[in-house]
């Protein structure tokens, strides 16, 4: 049998319109890229499913999001789900998209690490949030590591991936995971031998985040920046678990 989920997520309550992402995950193959595929759009509207190939709604599943799961014993059936997603009103989303206002300062912000960037600019964690290199936030920061223009070193190291950039985020500073989500509420939430394991958005990328409750650190998977292999999709495998937690019952902002 063969898998492939279908992530919907409204965009409307971040000011960006009547607006969707739409994120495939299918399993990882090695040497191929298209395991995880992004799409921006206007509204879903529903597929065609052929007869042969089974379409189940996950439950539990936070506001703002749902998830679909389509199964099938031929592989090649699935491929109508992202054909539903090629034509000219989706787009594949390979840039940053901000509101008005968030795209001025992200702007405004690159402007002024531009000025006092010399060969590999380290921004640190701790004078962001002091507002030293005004209107640079931290999450302005993570959206570049997420798009390769960064990369993050220090405690966090082994978050980012180890491509060269020319602006370095030094994480100097723990600063909890929910505020470098893009919304407070996690898509869905498994938790396994007291240990939860989270699935979020992280500038505009699918991650999963496992609190260390013994350290207060975390582990992002796939790390900032990097694209994902079977991690996501084995999560959503699992989403028979008995311990789906439901959205009600979690708080991350108590980690």
């Amino acid at each position: 049998m063969h898998c492939h989920f279908l992530v919907i997520t409204s965009l409307l309550d971040l000011g960006i319109g009547v607006t969707f992402q739409f994120d495939i995950i299918k399993p990882y193959e090695e040497g191929r890229t298209d395991h995880y595929i992004r799409y921006e759009g206007p509204p879903y509207w529903a597929m065609e499913t052929p007869q042969d190939v089974a379409c189940v709604k996950l439950t539990n599943i936070s506001k703002y999001n749902m998830i679909y799961k389509f199964c099938s014993d031929i592989k090649t059936h699935l491929s109508y789900i992202e054909k539903h997603f090629e034509g000219p009103t989706y787009r594949k989303k390979e840039n940053i998209e901000d509101t008005i206002e968030e795209a001025r300062l992200y702007k405004e912000c690159s402007k002024q690490i531009d000025k006092q960037n010399v060969g590999i600019t380290v921004l640190n964690v701790s004078a962001i949030r002091k507002n030293r290199i005004p209107p640079c936030t931290v999450k302005m920061i993570i959206k570049d590591i997420s798009y390769r223009r960064a990369r993050a070193y220090g405690s966090y190291g082994i978050h980012s991936h180890k491509f060269s950039a020319k602006v370095s985020l030094n994480w100097d500073l723990f600063i909890p995971f929910h505020e470098i989500l893009d919304r407070k509420d996690p898509l869905m939430t498994v938790e396994v031998l007291g240990e939860r394991t989270y699935l979020v958005h992280v500038a505009g990328f699918l991650k999963l985040i496992t609190p260390k409750s013994l350290n207060r650190r975390y582990k992002i998977t796939p790390a900032l920046g990097n694209p994902p292999e079977n991690e996501i999709y084995e999560f959503l495998m699992k989403s028979n678990h008995p311990r789906i937690i439901p959205p009600v019952e979690v708080d991350v902002t108590r980690q």
